[in-house]
């Protein structure tokens, strides 16, 4: 079993005996360490991201490549999964889509959380 896998299956055991459900909890995923030898390839990374609903970041943490890319797309998905089960625009008159832009302007990057492959 590969890395991926044993973190998927670790995220469901911590999880499960709270009652939530792993597929409900807002996920990206990122590949750190681009920068070593013997990692995957990006094919490899491309592959692997079009077989998941997640967002994928791949990321050099140690120069701040993909850092900040990987903190919008988890606060993206977060915020459309709080905005799908508890309305918050309705609630609160906080739209999704201003929000969002506003906080990519502040971190520098562009709101992107689509499923597949981060920037």
């Amino acid at each position: 079993m590969d890395h991926l896998a044993l973190m998927v299956d670790g995220i469901t055991l911590a999880l499960r005996p709270y009652g939530i459900d792993p597929a409900d909890v807002p996920l990206v995923i990122q590949f750190n360490k681009r920068d070593l030898p013997e990692i995957r390839t990006d094919a490899e990374i491309d592959a692997l991201a079009s077989r998941g609903k997640e967002p994928v970041f791949k990321a050099i943490a140690v120069r701040g490549v993909g850092v900040i890319e990987t903190l919008m797309g988890l606060l993206e998905n977060t915020w459309r999964h709080l905005e799908k089960n508890h309305r918050l625009e309705e609630k609160f008159g906080i739209e999704t889509e201003p929000l969002l832009a506003e906080l990519g302007r502040h971190l520098g990057v562009e709101a992107t959380a689509q499923p597949g492959i981060g920037r």
